[in-house]
């Protein structure tokens, strides 16, 4: 069985924090293969959901287990973070059914030479259930394998035989093998293509249906807006999965191939982070969905009158009819 492997982040983000950052970057990448790409954090990012007088202990620079939970109560979406006190046996039986362990330890058990043998100390690091061990270390730069005996003697030498960890309440979907969607592309009116802004501080990821659930390549702005070109809207629908990854659903735009779609270029991003040009003599300074807004308004209370008059008249002719 293979389950899904999302996008494995390093807690050295440029955040704040980043060097601390290694609970709430295991928690992202979880997040991140549970939920099929659709929950898409850095560590710092989820660092930012609770703050330092919020945490267990705020004199200490990590993150307890009760503190993960607390953030991930507050990421939209996120499953819940459900705490556990066991021992090695039942960290080998969660993975098997398909859960994302997320385990404290003592990192001076990792092998010297390796990306996680650089750090020792208390940590916390993922483990995928793909493989014997398929090792989430926010300290590294990718996914890496371990040995089972490994990882169990990082956690015993923290917690001992019998020892605390954490999984989420759902586990990371297996991949089918017939997997597979739809795109639907309606190209954009003249002119084709259309350049697009995106604001000042709006971080932009662009996805390929062909990599499910997979960030193909983000793009942030500064302190300035930038724009590039797009040439069509798109929606991705999903087939023989019960757990569709992103992209998903509508909304998208497809950024224009080559030099005017940017380094976004030929992947779909989403519509709303971004204000699209006009169309050719469409001189209206308001987005079509604040025009639909308008409408909506305009019209919601005519339609509300309608239907009480239309209940009115069925009540009278009920009446008629028992006369």
């Amino acid at each position: 069985m293979s389950y899904y492997l999302g996008a494995h982040r390093s807690q050295y983000d440029g955040s704040a924090l980043a060097r601390q950052n290694c609970a709430p970057t295991t928690l992202a990448n979880a997040l991140h293969s549970t939920m099929m790409g659709a929950i898409n954090l850095t560590g710092g990012q989820v660092r930012a959901k609770v703050a330092n007088a919020e945490e267990t202990n705020p004199a200490t620079p990590g993150w307890s287990l009760e503190d993960m939970r607390l953030a991930a109560s507050r990421i939209a979406g996120a499953p819940a973070l459900v705490i556990r006190t066991a021992a090695w046996t039942e960290v080998e039986r969660l993975r098997a059914l398909g859960f994302y362990v997320l385990l404290p330890g003592d990192s001076d058990r990792f092998p010297d030479g390796t990306c996680s043998g650089a750090f020792d100390g208390n940590h916390m690091a993922g483990l995928h259930p793909n493989g014997a061990i398929t090792l989430g270390d926010p300290i590294c730069p990718s996914w890496r394998t371990e040995t089972p005996a490994t990882i169990r003697a990082y956690a015993e030498k923290l917690g001992g035989a019998t020892f605390r960890f954490a999984t989420l309440a759902i586990p990371v979907p297996l991949m089918e093998a017939n997997m597979r969607s739809v795109t639907t592309l309606v190209g954009l009116a003249a002119p084709n293509p259309r350049r697009f802004t995106i604001p000042p501080n709006t971080t932009v990821n662009g996805y390929d249906p062909a990599q499910p659930g997979v960030v193909v390549r983000t793009f942030k702005t500064g302190a300035l807006a930038s724009s590039a070109s797009a040439d069509a809207t798109a929606s991705v629908a999903w087939y023989d999965t019960a757990t569709p990854p992103a992209p998903r659903g509508s909304g998208f735009l497809r950024v224009a191939p080559g030099i005017p779609g940017g380094v976004l270029a030929g992947l779909l991003i989403v519509a709303s982070l971004v204000t699209l040009d006009p169309a050719a003599g469409d001189t209206s300074p308001y987005t079509q969905a604040q025009l639909d807004a308008a409408v909506k308004a305009a019209t919601d209370p005519l339609n509300a009158r309608i239907a009480g008059i239309k209940a009115k008249t069925a009540t009278f002719a009920a009446d008629v009819a028992n006369d």
